[in-house]
């Protein structure tokens, strides 16, 4: 089974340039996994983030979801210091499709 994770969390505002380019390479972490991560800044809410991870399985999701509570992880690791609040202030969730509802 296929699930979506939705991470979210609000970058320092003199972090953001440090993280934009951290967040690039997490992006180019992904190529070739099959994995498409895709990170996107609140249109209203400048500097509060949402990282939209789709095709991923559920052993992929524990996998990762270990690795960023790492700080120590070279990648994820560092991403704690450009949050607002550090990594308690993390969230990261994943979801699975329901039945079709009604529109």
């Amino acid at each position: 089974m296929r699930i979506k994770i939705f991470a979210e969390y609000r970058i320092k505002r003199e972090c953001r340039s440090a993280y934009l380019e951290w967040a690039v390479k997490a992006v180019e972490s992904m190529s070739g996994s099959g994995v498409s991560l895709e990170i996107l800044e609140g249109f209203d809410q400048p500097l509060l983030f949402v990282e939209l991870w789709i095709g991923v399985t559920e052993a992929d999701y524990r996998k990762l979801k270990g690795e960023r509570e790492d700080e120590s992880h070279p990648l994820w690791g560092q991403l704690p210091q450009y949050i607002e609040g550090g990594s308690a202030k993390f969230h990261m969730w994943a979801f699975t499709k329901t039945a079709p509802l009604p529109e």
